[in-house]
């Protein structure tokens, strides 16, 4: 399935009028302190040509990063076909506004907590500089940096670096040079994503 056809099954659906439809994406923003977090849905290809996945998920643009990432948010329902497009609409009904960092925290606290994944440490790591909470910062970030050894990717080993050079910051408390710093990732993330 290639992209206008993606393009053309998002039209199809109807979301609240809080979201904007871009290709194959249907988004709004969250803003604070000028920085974004992305709330999406994505209309996602799957190999059988006549079905889709539908993927809700939340994007931070602070987190550098090249693509949409689908690992906070979930797969809704399983595989869809055009003609599911009312069932989708019932599915996506029950998707609840998202107004604030705070209702994106409880979130990543709740829904995610247990979840070991690098890139929620970093979201959440992040979020709690942004609400003052740097001693939890510090710790979610930490659990960045317990992930590194000598097998990694280097994607991986970029990644730990960021955060280790990210704390650094953050120990010198200046707040000015660390919102600075997840203003210019986000600058990347959105160019990289065709959102700037």
């Amino acid at each position: 399935m290639n992209s206008s056809e993606r393009t053309k099954i998002l039209k199809k659906i109807k979301l609240p009028d809080i979201f904007i439809k871009k290709g194959g994406l249907a988004y709004y923003l969250v803003k604070e302190k000028d920085l974004i977090i992305l709330v999406g849905v994505y209309v996602d290809s799957n190999m059988d040509k006549e079905s889709f996945f539908i993927q809700y998920f939340i994007q931070p643009m602070f987190v550098l990063f090249p693509t949409y990432v689908f690992s906070i948010g979930h797969r809704v329902g399983g595989y869809w076909s055009i003609q599911d497009i009312k069932k989708i609409e019932n599915e996506l009904s029950n998707i609840t506004e998202l107004k604030s960092f705070d209702d994106i925290k409880k979130i990543l606290e709740t829904t995610f907590g247990e979840s070991e994944n690098l890139y929620k440490h970093q979201f959440l790591g992040y979020i709690y500089v942004l609400l003052n909470e740097v001693e939890l910062a510090k710790i979610e970030l930490q659990k960045v940096i317990k992930q590194k050894s000598n097998d990694n990717p280097q994607w991986k080993v970029e990644e730990i670096k960021r955060v280790e050079d990210f704390l650094l910051l953050l120990n010198t408390s200046d707040y000015i040079m660390v919102k600075n710093k997840l203003i210019e990732w986000q600058a990347i993330t959105m160019r990289n994503l065709t959102l700037s």
